[in-house]
């Protein structure tokens, strides 16, 4: 007789998920110290294996406590569909903390998502996403060169 397994339901871990946002704040700060000045900053850096990257963020809304910044990640001599991610962030000054609130499809990112699921994400799709920006700005930190901007946005890095 077999049994069946039952998949334990998934409880994202908040603690970790905050950890995780409050080094992408001072990652951030490190990397583009001057946010509430400068509208926009670009890095150009090269992954491990050689390939150029181009980081650009540029912050689309500043307020007393939150700015809400796009940051585009272009790996040019990757198809357009794989090398070209978009994410965006909200970066919480108050509270010392930058998550990622959603991607290039504008919509809002949940804590959970049931798995399977039509569009396949991953159960902690927001926790992985996170976790993907602190390593990039790890990255940016240790082997990107920056551009500071010399007009007001890098807007024209961003069309394709």
């Amino acid at each position: 007789m077999t049994r069946l397994r039952r998949q334990r339901k998934y409880v994202p871990n908040m603690a970790e998920l905050n950890a995780v946002c409050e080094i992408n704040y001072l990652k951030l700060n490190r990397l583009w110290p001057n946010m509430a000045r400068d509208s926009g900053l670009r890095v150009n850096m090269s992954t491990e294996h050689g390939i150029p990257a181009v980081m650009v963020l540029l912050c689309q809304e500043q307020f007393a406590y939150t700015a809400d910044i796009v940051l585009t990640l272009d790996l040019p001599s990757m198809p357009e569909n794989i090398g070209r991610v978009d994410l965006y962030i909200r970066v919480y000054q108050d509270m010392r903390m930058a998550e990622v609130v959603s991607g290039g499809h504008g919509k809002q990112f949940e804590g959970i998502y049931q798995y399977p699921n039509d569009k396949m994400l991953q159960v902690d799709e927001k926790a992985q996403l996170n976790k993907f920006l602190s390593e990039w700005l790890s990255h940016a930190l240790h082997h990107g060169m920056l551009e500071m901007p010399k007009s007001a946005t890098f807007k024209g890095d961003l069309d394709h």
